[in-house]
């Protein structure tokens, strides 16, 4: 059991690390950047509440947790964004 529940966390963790890529590079290849994750992470929001809305069976414990877990996504996701840019500013240019 603990062995099919490490395989499960670990697959998660990939697909978060697939995700906060994917993100970040479609991002990077939009107009805004910083608003098209913004809009994004807020579509994933509204399918989420609209679950529990519409009484499926998403508990409200489940989707609160979802919600806090997207949220703190998707200040990791604008935090990295930032601080890559910020040290390709701070890199001296190459002579």
């Amino acid at each position: 059991m603990n062995l099919m529940l490490s395989q499960a966390v670990t697959a998660m963790r990939v697909n978060e690390r697939l995700t906060c890529r994917l993100l970040r590079w479609a991002a990077s290849h939009s107009q805004d950047p910083h608003r098209f994750i913004e809009k994004t992470v807020e579509e994933a929001r509204n399918d989420l509440q609209q679950a529990v809305d519409d009484g499926s069976t998403t508990s409200a414990i489940a989707a609160g947790e979802a919600l806090e877990y997207l949220d703190d996504l998707a200040v990791e996701i604008k935090t990295k964004g930032r601080r890559k840019r910020q040290r390709q500013v701070d890199r001296p240019a190459a002579r």
